[in-house]
This record gives C-alpha cells, structure tokens and sequence, in this order.
C-alpha cells in the first residue's frame, strides 16, 4: 500500500501550528473557507497576491516559497 499523497502539506501543517483553521486563514487573506479549501487540495490555482498575503499572516520566510506550494501540488492557470 502506497501512502497517499496530501497537497500542500507543509503549509497545512503551518496553519496548525499558527493554532488557526484554514477557514481562518481565508478570513485573513479575505477569501471564502470554500475557495481556501479548494486552493488546498489543489483545485484551483493560488495567485502570487494569496501567496504573499497567506506569507505574511503566516509569518512565513517568502525565501520558502518552493517549500510551502510545492510545484507538484501547484496547479497553472489555463
């Protein structure tokens, strides 16, 4: 059995450890807990303004960018 590959891990972890839910991150970023979600499993594709501002409510290091939104999980627009 093959483990199961979860999109932005890393960043899922993030928000727990910031004690928030990802629906309080998309308030944060003022996005719906429904489009967060979908950016999360990697239905729809983050824009570099949702990176940067998820970067900055996070506290994140912007140089990690690649650790965070993998380009394996990340979907191109169009």
């Amino acid at each position: 059995m093959t483990a199961r590959k979860i999109p932005f891990r890393e960043l899922r972890c993030e928000i727990v450890r910031n004690g928030l839910f990802a629906k309080d991150l998309a308030n944060m970023i003022h996005i719906s807990a429904a489009e967060m979600s979908k950016k999360l499993t990697g239905k729809r594709p983050w824009t570099m303004w949702e990176i940067y501002a998820v970067i900055d409510a996070l506290h994140l290091d912007p140089a990690k960018i690649s650790f965070y939104w993998p380009v394996e999980d990340v979907r191109m627009c169009g």
